[in-house]
């Protein structure tokens, strides 16, 4: 499988970011452009996660970018975000990248493991569909001596219970 460093297509972008008549001005290299840029971000995001590059994406990904990119777009023409459906445009975007430092959006969710999408492939050598290449390191070691209350066991001035050591 080749790697996939851009998540949408220009055919994406009309069906999963924004209606093909608000970005007819923009040619298509700078459609193309802000969906580069907007991979770009989500890979910030994704390689605190997945080993990048990604192999497989799924629609959540796709979706994601292209609305980055239409919020993009939208922005570098100048927008009115309290006219007609312009308040939708940045409704979506604070949906995925979140209002900083206090609402958390669906990138800041996937970076932390709080949603795995499901048809993600990285490049990890064991990469399974929808398996983070990251998996937390648990290390253990004896117990450090908490133990339970004086007189529990049988000898008055022994501690015993369930956090004694070795």
């Amino acid at each position: 499988m080749p790697p996939i460093t851009q998540y949408a297509a220009l055919s994406d972008l009309a069906v999963a970011g924004i209606a093909a008549s608000a970005i007819s001005g923009f040619t298509s290299d700078q459609q193309n452009a802000a969906l580069v840029n907007a991979s770009r971000l989500l890979d910030d995001y994704l390689a605190n996660k997945f080993k990048l590059p990604l192999l497989a994406i799924d629609a959540s990904l796709t979706r994601a970018t292209c609305i980055i990119a239409a919020y993009d777009l939208m922005v570098s023409r100048g927008y009115n975000p309290s006219a007609g459906g312009d308040p939708l445009i940045e409704k979506r975007y604070r949906e995925i990248i979140g209002i900083p430092p206090h609402q958390l959006g669906w990138a800041d969710l996937v970076a932390n493991g709080k949603i795995t999408p499901a048809g993600i492939v990285d490049s990890s050598p064991d990469a399974a569909s929808g398996r983070p290449a990251s998996r937390p390191a648990v290390v253990s070691s004896s117990q450090r001596g908490f133990a339970g209350r004086p007189g529990t066991s049988t000898d008055s001035n022994s501690f015993t219970g369930r956090f004694t050591t070795d």
